[in-house]
């Protein structure tokens, strides 16, 4: 299997993971953001084109491909991801968002990486890792924060307790100015969503 191949299955793989991280849907105080008109039909890919991500990272990516789409309107989820790839597909960006309405995402990466964790002797002691390693975000959503997984570079951001983004990089490395693009592609793909 080449590099890129085992890449995307390790995101898919990880992806379906954080699909069962969320904290126990609760009834509470659902906000107008968490609404059924809240939930699009549209992926990420559709929402949030190639182009603008070109010109936030600097990049020139040269294909997108959904990998994952699930939307459930009138349950008020939606979980859609899409796949950004260079020329040769070495760099690549995969964006994941994900909105249950009356559900409450883990809201500091502690929470998030220990919820993450599945029994799997390797993978729990890599998300260790990641948790000792992280990097906390200010002023971006609820809660923000960089971590660091095999050969991935993350950013999660939390927003209106039922938004969840997670941004992974592949072959970019987590250095001052990267960090600072991705937060403006996390910007960017957040208000979408408002």
């Amino acid at each position: 299997m080449c590099k890129s191949s085992r890449r995307i299955s390790l995101l898919v793989l990880f992806s379906s993971i954080l699909l069962s991280c969320a904290e126990d849907k609760t009834p509470g105080d659902i906000s107008k953001e968490n609404t059924e008109e809240a939930v699009t039909e549209n992926s990420i890919c559709d929402l949030f084109s190639m182009e603008e991500l070109n010109k936030l990272m600097g990049v020139e990516f040269k294909e997108s491909t959904q990998t994952l789409h699930t939307v459930n309107p009138s349950a008020g989820s939606y979980v859609s991801q899409c796949g950004y790839y260079t020329n040769k597909g070495l760099q690549h960006i995969a964006v994941l968002v994900r909105h249950f309405k009356v559900t409450t995402f883990p809201q500091t990466a502690e929470e998030f990486l220990a919820a993450s964790k599945v029994g799997d002797a390797e993978m729990d002691q890599e998300l260790d890792k990641a948790m000792k390693t992280h990097i906390k975000v200010e002023g971006l959503g609820d809660a923000a924060f960089f971590y660091s997984l095999w050969e991935s570079n993350s950013l999660v951001v939390h927003w209106d307790k039922s938004y969840e983004m997670i941004i992974s990089m592949y072959d970019f490395n987590l250095d001052e100015p990267t960090m600072e693009k991705v937060k403006q592609v996390a910007i960017a793909v957040q208000k979408l969503f408002h």
